[in-house]
């Protein structure tokens, strides 16, 4: 089991490191499905809550991400800026998508993470390896946030805003994962 840490401590140390220095969307997915997933094997409790509250996730991120593809024709978050001044609707999305990849509460996966940290029977090496998630997950919302949602909006991009049915599709993903959170931390 001690192995199983270790290996996790350094594919989550590469994993922030690479996404600092990285600027690949598909690798940011990549890496943040990998680590998600493989913190299974640290949970002691609400294991299923935890899966559907990472899969909702990993569904909304790759949504926004084939958007970003399909409609700007990036590989990458650089030349992308400004997009709370030119398309608010989809920054709002995005914000919230961030949020929950950054494991923010009140979100589900989140709130699964804070409650196995603070069961008594956990052990040290879970603890570590569940901060070190939440270091990588926030590192993660940072990166993308600082680089697409602020700044100057780019002259050369054509800004086009999100689809209704796009909107109604994510806001719903969005709010069940919420009100499966906040239900969780009710029925605790």
């Amino acid at each position: 089991m001690e192995i199983l840490h270790i290996s996790y401590w350094l594919a989550t140390i590469f994993g922030v490191w690479y996404v600092i220095k990285n600027k690949k969307l598909v690798n940011f997915f990549i890496l943040y499905s990998f680590l998600n997933l493989f913190v299974i094997t640290f949970l002691y409790k609400h294991l299923q809550e935890y899966i559907l509250g990472t899969v909702s996730t990993l569904v909304l991120f790759f949504l926004v991400i084939k958007f970003l593809k399909n409609t700007y024709n990036l590989e990458t978050i650089v030349g992308l800026e400004g997009l709370v001044f030119k398309t608010p609707l989809f920054a709002f999305i995005l914000r919230l998508v961030l949020l929950m990849v950054g494991s923010f509460p009140p979100f589900l996966s989140s709130n699964v993470i804070y409650y196995n940290l603070l069961d008594p029977n956990v052990n040290l090496y879970s603890i570590v390896s569940l901060i070190l998630l939440l270091i990588f997950n926030f590192t993660l919302f940072m990166r993308i946030t600082v680089n697409i949602l602020f700044g100057k909006p780019t002259e050369r991009i054509l800004y086009k805003d999100i689809s209704k049915k796009f909107g109604l599709i994510v806001f719903a993903i969005i709010f069940l994962n919420f009100c499966l959170g906040i239900y969780y931390i009710l029925n605790l």
